[in-house]
């Protein structure tokens, strides 16, 4: 698992109380499971910013991007690649 992933599987286990490979698998969707609502990902979208130093445009987390953590691994991964070139 990469370090970007195993943050934010940290993040999601401690804040929702589940556990990654027993409650989600990194392709689960949160909001169907109902692990993750809207307040929940309002608080995911500040961790993400804080954590990863990034600045998400409203179009990165309003197009259903993340709601698994392999999407949110990789948007914030192309993120990341992106700041440090421009």
């Amino acid at each position: 698992m990469t370090t970007v992933m195993s943050r934010i599987a940290s993040y999601i286990e401690g804040q929702f109380l589940v556990t990654l490979g027993e409650d989600f698998e990194p392709d689960t969707n949160l909001f169907e499971t109902g692990i993750m609502d809207s307040f929940g990902y309002v608080q995911l979208i500040d961790f993400l910013q804080t954590e990863f130093g990034l600045t998400l445009a409203d179009e990165d987390f309003l197009t259903n991007v993340m709601v698994s953590l392999t999407r949110m691994t990789a948007t914030v991964s192309a993120k990341m690649a992106q700041e440090q070139v421009t």
